[in-house]
């Protein structure tokens, strides 16, 4: 009995029996239910944030081409937001939680072809 959920109360604990039964300790658990919910929808926000971020990039990326007047300058340009965003954030992040070590051959080969496929495709975008 005790965990159980009843409407938006869990019950915790036995309080004690006797008299007209047993007594159980209930606490209000709307907001660690919210909580739950709130970590089950955070995917939601990443998916919304790359929709807008690839929707703007192609739009954004011509347009500093075009300022540019030259597809190389806006590839240098797009290197370096990549370097910023790909490597001094994670770095950084990495490195105050200590995670620095351990990347193993398979899956660092993988995620440089990622990388690679990612940044060809930028390229192709900018020459287009």
């Amino acid at each position: 009995m005790f965990g159980k959920t009843i409407s938006h109360y869990r019950i915790l604990e036995k309080l004690g029996e006797g008299g007209m039964g047993q007594q159980r300790m209930l606490i209000m658990d709307a907001l660690q239910q919210t909580q739950r919910r709130l970590r089950r929808m955070v995917w939601l926000i990443f998916v919304g944030g790359a929709v807008l971020a690839w929707g703007a990039y192609g739009v954004l990326l011509h347009q500093g081409q075009s300022h540019l007047g030259n597809p190389l300058k806006a590839l240098l340009c797009v290197g370096v937001s990549y370097f910023v965003i790909g490597i001094i954030v994670p770095i950084a992040s990495l490195s105050a939680q200590g995670g620095l070590s351990g990347f193993n051959r398979i899956g660092l080969m993988t995620a440089l072809a990622a990388g690679a496929l990612g940044a060809t495709g930028a390229a192709c975008i900018i020459w287009a």
